[in-house]
């Protein structure tokens, strides 16, 4: 399980990419601001592992 971040310095644009304990697709909801960009991603999902952050990197608590 993991959960990895990375981003496009040409871009800007950001990936994040992460490990559930469950099989399945999952609601995903984009919150965008007036001008129509990205500004917020929540996916709902369950059975997410809990994660914790040490020296810059997330793993399995």
């Amino acid at each position: 399980m993991y959960l990895s971040r990375t981003r496009d310095q040409a871009s800007g644009g950001e990936l994040a990419a992460f490990a559930t304990t469950v099989d399945g697709t999952f609601p995903v909801w984009v919150g965008r601001s007036e001008a129509g960009e990205v500004v917020a991603v929540v996916v709902l999902a369950e059975g997410m592992p809990e994660l914790r952050r040490a020296a810059g990197v997330f793993s399995l608590r």
